[in-house]
């Protein structure tokens, strides 16, 4: 079948060739008529399908049983197209799910083209496949790194959300683990927070709310952190410093 398939293809490139040598304008005039004939024939058919696929849509969707099932199956193909994945983290680090102390589920949303992100810690039980998203924004976010005593901080501006991810869930916790893994794993310059000497060294998450206010959590300790709710933000704190 090869063999009869290459001798069909090698007479074919001959025949074109003798053609060309011998009767060039004939052939340059078949091409011409023959790539016409064909692009008008794929135009007709192309303006035949589009009203044929419009008239179907018009009646499927002016029937009530018919839009009904109709979305019923787009509803199923949508959810098989949402890829989730769960990853976990041990001090910053890619880990398992028997030694971990932050768990990120992920969840691409078609709606604003990114990827939506849970976040769960190990002493914390929360609905994974719960991704809604929260109204509310921080105008700024920042980790502030530095000495205690001096009161100078070096500061690193925290995206909650980009083009690409959202942590703007709703029922988020952000403690001291979210924002290892995240210097580690997601900003640059890449910084961990392990090898920070905290008798000298004081970190703190410094927030310009949504209603201007600015708020400092020391997370050096691990003892302060706060939650995103739909509208708002709670803390669990122990001491923070507020103005505005």
């Amino acid at each position: 079948m090869l063999y009869n398939l290459l001798n069909f293809l090698l007479f074919g490139f001959l025949f074109a060739d003798l053609l060309e040598r011998k009767y060039p304008d004939e052939l340059n005039k078949i091409i011409m008529t023959s790539s016409y004939n064909v692009i008008y024939i794929y135009s007709k058919a192309q303006i035949c399908m589009i009203k044929i696929y419009n008239n179907i849509t018009y009646f499927i969707d002016n029937n009530q049983s018919l839009f009904k099932i109709k979305t019923y199956f787009i509803e199923i193909i949508n959810s098989n197209n949402v890829t989730k994945q769960i990853d976990f983290y041990k001090n910053g680090d890619k880990s398992n799910e028997n030694d971990y102390d932050l768990a990120i589920s992920s969840s691409y949303d078609s709606n604003s083209k990114c990827s939506l992100k849970k976040i769960m810690n190990k002493n914390t039980i929360t609905d994974f496949n719960n991704f809604e998203i929260a109204e509310i924004k921080f105008i700024l976010l920042e980790l502030c790194i530095g000495n205690e005593f001096s009161k100078k901080y070096n500061t690193y501006k925290i995206n909650l959300k980009t083009n690409n991810y959202n942590f703007y869930i709703v029922n988020n916790i952000f403690s001291k683990d979210f924002f290892t893994y995240y210097m580690k794993n997601i900003h640059e310059p890449k910084i961990d927070l392990n090898d920070i000497e905290f008798a000298k060294t004081k970190i703190l998450i410094k927030i310009l709310d949504h209603n201007v206010n600015s708020v400092f959590f020391d997370i050096t300790d691990n003892k302060e952190e706060f939650i995103i709710k739909k509208n708002i933000y709670e803390s669990n704190i122990i001491n923070y410093a507020k103005s505005k």
